[in-house]
């Protein structure tokens, strides 16, 4: 099953490209910086497609965070494959 890492996926372009993968099978990570209580609502949403989910949160700018979501979404992608 592929699968897609959702960046921003608590905005509206980033739920919108959640949702469609999931539509089309794609296991979504379901990526926050602040808005933790709207990517839970994504992820909601992604599970509801029967799609598997998994929020993640982050701040991409910073190397230490981003390289520690990038680790725990290979750890979970691993667990599914």
């Amino acid at each position: 099953m592929p699968n897609v890492f959702v960046t921003g996926a608590s905005g509206t372009i980033g739920k919108g490209l959640c949702l469609e993968y999931a539509k089309r099978g794609y296991q979504v990570a379901v990526h926050y910086n602040r808005s933790k209580a709207p990517a839970e609502e994504v992820l909601r949403e992604v599970e509801a497609l029967g799609a598997k989910g998994y929020l993640i949160q982050g701040t991409f700018p910073r190397f230490p965070t981003s390289s520690a979501c990038l680790t725990k979404w290979k750890k979970k992608w691993a667990a599914w494959t």
